[in-house]
C-alpha cells in the first residue's frame, strides 16, 4: 500500500499569525517520514472563560456557573448563547480545569463538579467552609469527548442562605478545557 503523494515543500499549519512548513527532505536521513512531518501537526486548540461578576449559589440547590468573558479560545468552544459551557467541536482527549472560590462564611461545606452533558459527572471537590477567608473549590479531569459534548461546572453549598461565588480576576471562577 502506498502513501498518497504529499507536497514536502509547503505543508502548513496555521496557528493565529504563525505559519510552520515542512523541512525539506533529507536524502541522507534514514529516518525521515513525510507521515510522521504530516502527523506532527497536532490540534492543541482550547479556551479559558470567566465570569467578571459574583454570582449567587442557593442553599441546597446545584447550579450551574455562568460565564461572561473570554481570556482565549482557540478552538471555538465557547458560545455567548450558551455562557455555562465550553463545548467540543471535535473528537478527542480533553483536560478541563475548573477553579472558583465561595465568599468567606465558616458555615456548611462547599462542593463543585465538573458534568459533561449535563449528566456525566468526571471531577468533584468537596471541603467544609473556611472561616476568615474565601474557600477554594478546584477539580480537573482528563476526558475523551465526542464531537458537539460539553463541560459545565456545577457549585453547591448548604449554609444557612445563599452564598456568592467571587469574582476574582485570573482566580475565579475560570474554566478552562485544552484538547491533548
Amino acid at each position: 500500500m502506498k502513501d498518497e503523494p504529499v507536497d514536502t515543500n509547503s505543508i502548513q499549519k496555521i496557528f493565529g499569525e504563525k505559519t510552520f512548513e515542512t523541512p525539506p527532505k533529507c536524502e541522507k536521513d534514514p529516518f525521515y517520514s513525510e507521515d510522521l512531518v504530516r502527523k506532527s501537526y497536532v490540534d492543541t486548540s482550547g479556551a479559558r472563560i470567566f465570569n467578571s461578576m459574583n454570582q449567587s449559589i442557593p442553599r441546597l440547590e446545584w447550579k450551574e456557573l455562568l460565564f461572561d468573558s473570554v481570556h482565549y479560545d482557540t478552538g471555538e468552544f465557547y458560545n455567548p448563547g450558551t455562557p455555562s459551557r465550553l463545548i467540543s467541536v471535535k473528537d478527542g482527549v480533553h483536560i478541563i480545569v475548573a477553579h472558583f472560590e465561595f465568599a468567606e462564611n465558616s458555615q456548611g461545606f462547599r462542593h463543585g463538579r465538573l458534568i459533561v452533558n449535563s449528566e456525566t459527572i468526571i471531577s468533584q471537590d468537596f471541603k467544609a467552609a473556611y472561616a476568615g477567608a474565601p474557600t477554594p473549590i478546584n477539580t480537573f479531569s482528563i476526558w475523551e469527548f465526542k464531537a458537539g459534548d460539553y463541560i459545565e461546572v456545577q457549585a453547591y453549598q448548604n449554609s444557612i442562605s445563599t452564598r456568592s461565588i467571587l469574582a476574582t480576576p485570573h482566580i475565579s471562577p475560570e474554566l478552562s478545557i485544552h484538547r491533548l
